[in-house]
């Protein structure tokens, strides 16, 4: 996966850098995340590094890590579930208004999920769980200054298989972050 996502990235990067050289925008961002799929609910943040090739399209590579949602089930037994997550998305933008300080985006991505469950001592078992996560988001930006912007998105993740017992088949993220372009 790793090598796909590498591979996947350096080619589209050298394709758009080719076509459309001057629109060139580098950029790094951090988001905060609401996940919620299947019964849990997580709270997560992301470290994401991009390129906007025009005004029209772009890449970014992203790692994500939630924090534990814990439930409890009876007096004796308590889970604790954690993710990461790293992958890759590919970024439609939609310019709006006259300084085109606005943007609507579109994005389709994918990204390897490890999933940890723990569960307390009565109980007595972990497990660790992974599996492809296919992305599919909708949001917006708003551009605040020249290097400064500001992105919202809601985000479905659908789940190709996850092994362990929840039987997981997708999440919905809603995302809020802020991005530095060079």
């Amino acid at each position: 996966m790793k090598n796909t996502i590498a591979t996947l990235l350096v080619a589209v990067s050298a394709f758009a850098m080719n076509a459309n050289a001057a629109d060139f925008r580098p950029y790094v961002g951090v988001d905060y995340n609401y996940d919620n799929g299947n019964g849990n609910d997580f709270n997560s943040g992301t470290v994401n590094v991009g390129t906007q090739f025009n005004d029209y399209f772009g890449t970014e590579v992203f790692y994500q890590k939630s924090d534990s949602d814990v439930k409890t089930y009876g007096e004796l037994r308590q889970q604790t579930r954690s993710f990461d997550a790293y992958g890759i998305d590919f970024n439609g933008y939609l310019p709006m208004g006259c300084e085109q300080e606005f943007a609507l985006i579109g994005s389709l991505g994918v990204g390897e999920y490890t999933f940890n469950t723990g569960y307390n001592v009565a109980a007595n078992l972990n497990n660790r769980d992974h599996g492809i996560g296919y992305r599919f988001g909708l949001g917006g930006l708003y551009n605040v200054t020249n290097n400064v912007a500001l992105k919202a998105m809601a985000r479905y993740v659908k789940f190709n298989k996850l092994a362990d017992e929840t039987e997981e088949t997708d999440m919905m993220e809603y995302t809020a972050g802020v991005r530095y372009n060079f």
